[in-house]
């Protein structure tokens, strides 16, 4: 068994192994465990394509934001294609914004996650809205969140 608290899974909750994502898990997981209302991400698409982009994150819990240290192995755009994947949106669009709902395995529980990809003026912002509404604590309480 997995020993990662946050998962990616299939339409059936199973666990797949979706290698690509896991600097991106690692890097929402102290968000998660904080029950974050909102997790965003955001890089500056560089001009040149020997530029590597560098990619910024905070949460939010009850209207306050907290940066979010990135796993160092974290792509923003990597990730942002293997998302747009998995809520079923094309990874070919370059502006706009896209919606969609996947859903994670978080210790051992399943919650859905709203995504909103924005793509305007060479930034490409990733916000992520977790439902805690069903979650329950260890304690078997529902998440005070939400």
């Amino acid at each position: 068994m997995n020993s990662n608290p946050i998962n990616c899974v299939n339409e059936n909750g199973d666990a797949v192994n979706f290698e690509p994502l896991r600097p991106f898990l690692k890097s929402i997981e102290p968000a998660f465990l904080k029950h974050a209302t909102e997790i965003t991400f955001w890089a500056i698409i560089p001009k040149s394509p020997t530029e590597q982009p560098k990619p910024f994150a905070h949460y939010e819990i009850n209207g306050l934001k907290y940066e979010l240290e990135i796993d160092k192995d974290f792509h923003p755009f990597v990730t942002s294609s293997r998302i747009r994947l998995l809520v079923g949106v094309s990874i070919a669009i370059t502006e706009g914004t896209r919606k969609g709902k996947f859903r994670l395995r978080f210790k051992g529980q399943l919650i859905d996650v709203k995504v909103r990809i924005v793509l305007h003026d060479n930034c490409e912002t990733l916000i992520l809205n977790p439902d805690w509404r069903l979650f329950k604590s260890k304690e078997g309480n529902k998440s005070q969140v939400g």
